[in-house]
């Protein structure tokens, strides 16, 4: 926070934070070595829109807030935040309250929160933030496909547990879809519904990868901008290929908090799903039960 420490010395990071208005900062005064209890020196600032005039992308990134119920402290980047209207909101409009309420607080049908307005902003196709991370991927396209493979596949999984020393145990992988329905009743029981769970064993995984092996073509983490164009999302996509056939459909996308990092979310593909089922016919049905 280099305005902060220019202005007030230097910040701990750990314990000082500001108010839910933005508009007073509480910086640590003293820790109690015994009691480990804080004490703050209170000081008030500007208003929140000069605030981040003079704040740099780092320090609102590495900015807190205290709640306003005095509890959890929380990264200025996650919180909901809102506007009075619906017209899109930057950070210097969210001035802390309008008619009392906090940019803690949910947003309203009509208003735009300040988490609405970054995921808008990841959902274009022009978004620095996600476009850095497919230069990223792509200059590293195989060890990412390789390594999503074996995470999300479990490809090493036999070979690895192979040189553990287990004795006689022995560990079968399936990936298992499952299907259920519940309703609850305000009169008599509730109803559960369980259908029949799609599985697929890793052998029959490990064949159809083995299928598409025979030539020694590389994985591909293929962008597939049409999926982004049609989802409009704060999310990524990919199709991750090998010989022509899409094996995984790939989402990287961040989940609740923009301080964590992005993940992947996988699917297998209905074109690798087909081709196992017609070569090797191991996808069976199960009821869980």
């Amino acid at each position: 926070m280099s305005w902060a420490e220019a202005a007030y010395g230097p910040v701990d990071m750990k314990n000082d934070f500001f108010s839910a208005d933005l508009d007073t900062y509480f910086k640590t005064d003293e820790i109690n070595p015994e009691t480990n209890s804080v004490q703050h020196k209170i000081i008030k600032l500007a208003s929140f829109g000069d605030s981040l005039e003079k704040m740099s992308n780092a320090d609102i990134w590495s900015m807190k807030v205290q709640a306003p119920n005095g509890g959890k402290k929380y990264d200025l980047i996650n919180i909901k935040g809102f506007n009075s209207n619906d017209r899109p909101v930057s950070l210097s409009d969210v001035e802390g309250t309008v008619e009392g309420t906090s940019f803690f607080d949910a947003t309203k049908k009509g208003q735009v929160g300040l988490r609405d307005f970054i995921n808008a902003d990841l959902s274009k196709e022009s978004n620095e933030l996600y476009q850095g991370f497919n230069k990223l991927i792509q200059e590293n396209a195989e060890f990412f496909a390789n390594s999503l493979i074996d995470i999300v596949l479990k490809t090493k999984m036999q070979t690895k547990l192979q040189s553990k020393e287990i004795g006689d145990y022995f560990f079968e992988f399936a990936l298992v879809t499952g299907y259920a329905d519940y309703t609850p009743k305000k009169k008599g029981d509730d109803v559960l519904n369980l259908k029949p769970a799609k599985v697929l064993p890793q052998h029959t995984i490990l064949c159809g990868l083995a299928n598409l092996a025979a030539n020694n073509k590389p994985y591909l983490m293929v962008y597939d901008g049409d999926a982004k164009a049609d989802a409009n999302a704060a999310k990524v996509f990919y199709k991750l290929k090998r010989d022509g056939v899409t094996i995984l459909d790939l989402q990287l996308r961040y989940k609740g908090d923009f301080k964590s990092q992005p993940q992947f979310q996988a699917f297998l593909s209905p074109q690798f799903k087909s081709l196992l089922k017609g070569d090797f016919g191991n996808a069976r049905n199960i009821i869980f039960g």
